[in-house]
Parts: C-alpha cells; structure tokens; sequence
C-alpha cells in the first residue's frame, strides 16, 4: 500500500547488535550553548552487547555538529590504533552523514580527518541511529562534562557506573516507541539506519 509522506509510523528504537565477529561504535557529542564547550563519548561492543571500550572527553567546540564530528573521529582513531577494522559505526547526527557528501568549509579538515581512518578501516559506512539506540555513547558524552580537563581523553575499559543501566537496557533489547512521519522515515533509511530499515520503509513506501 502506497502511503503519503504525512502519514505516521510507529517505529521500534534499540541499539542493534553487531553480527558475530564484529564490533559495533556509537558515538555522540554534547555541547553548552553560548560556551564554546562540550564533551563526546562513544563505546565500542560485540554482538552480546558487551562493553570492549570507550571513551570520554570534555572539548572545546563552536557546534553540536563539530562535537559529534570529533566524537566520530576520536571513536576511529582508537579503532584503528587496535586494528578492529571489523566494525559497524553509527551516529545520531544526519549532519554528521551528510557531510561526508557535501562537507562545509567549516568542517572540512575534521571531516578530511575522519576520513582517513574510515578508509583505513576498510572504507567503513557510517549509519544514523536515533538517539534512543545510541543512548551509551549519549551516556559517555555527559559523563565528558564532568571532567576537568579539555581536550584530554579518558579512556574507558569498563562503563561507568552511569551509563551501566543504559549498557544493560541495550544488552536486554529494551526498545522504546517513536512516532515518525514517513518522509523522515525515508530520509533516514538513506542513511542507514537498521530501526528504520528493518520496520520495512524505503523510499518506495511513497
């Protein structure tokens, strides 16, 4: 049945396990308004949604956009250091994806910077999650503002203790309803995300 691009659709949310044999990153970036400073966090997991490693950091940054570019990139840079080039990445920024089709002068060197890793790695994809699937590295990034150093990582070899519910909530499938028009649905199963893609919408469901 063909529906309009007005029509709603409830869509199950959760943090998708990777397949066996491979890692998954989320990660997301935070930012004060009017402060020049944010934090990022992200996690990276097995299929059984264990916790292999993170991170979090608190950061100096201008946009919400820039916060989550550096997360992304501060999640490959560990990936490539330990060579776990077996691994899915995802974001909850369509900016963030959007970028690396048609980057902003103003993003330009991190995107660049992004990229080399994301080649490196085995010219990864880079899929969008909603923030409800991505509420881990959601639960770093805040740890991040909690720091008193910028700009100096904190890595993470366990969760802690504040992001642990959020850990088991995705190691048990705990999935939240949202409630979304179709052409957005579309928009993000162009950018890969497995809750959309999964609820059967592409772009044919118009």
């Amino acid at each position: 049945m063909l529906l309009s691009s007005f029509s709603k659709l409830n869509i199950e949310v959760d943090w998708f396990a990777p397949a066996d044999n491979v890692f998954k990153l989320n990660t997301d970036g935070a930012i004060l308004q009017g402060k020049h400073s944010g934090s990022i966090g992200g996690a990276m997991r097995y299929s059984l949604g264990n916790f292999i490693i993170g991170f979090s950091r608190k950061i100096v940054t201008y946009s919400h956009v820039m916060a989550e570019l550096q997360a992304l990139y501060t999640g490959l840079e560990i990936a490539l250091e330990r060579n776990i080039s077996a691994l899915e990445v995802e974001v909850v920024s369509t900016k963030v994806i959007e970028h690396f089709k048609y980057v902003h002068p103003n993003y330009q060197s991190i995107v660049e910077s992004c990229r080399f890793p994301l080649r490196r790695l085995g010219n990864l994809v880079v899929r969008h999650n909603f923030r409800q699937g991505n509420r881990l590295a959601d639960s770093l990034a805040m740890e991040g503002m909690l720091l008193d150093m910028k700009n100096e990582d904190y890595i993470l070899l366990v969760a802690p203790s504040a992001a642990r519910p959020n850990l088991l909530a995705d190691k048990n499938g705990e999935a939240t309803t949202r409630t979304i028009f179709l052409s957005t649905c579309t928009k993000l199963a162009i950018h890969g995300n497995l809750n959309i893609i999964c609820n059967g919408v592409t772009t044919n469901n118009i």
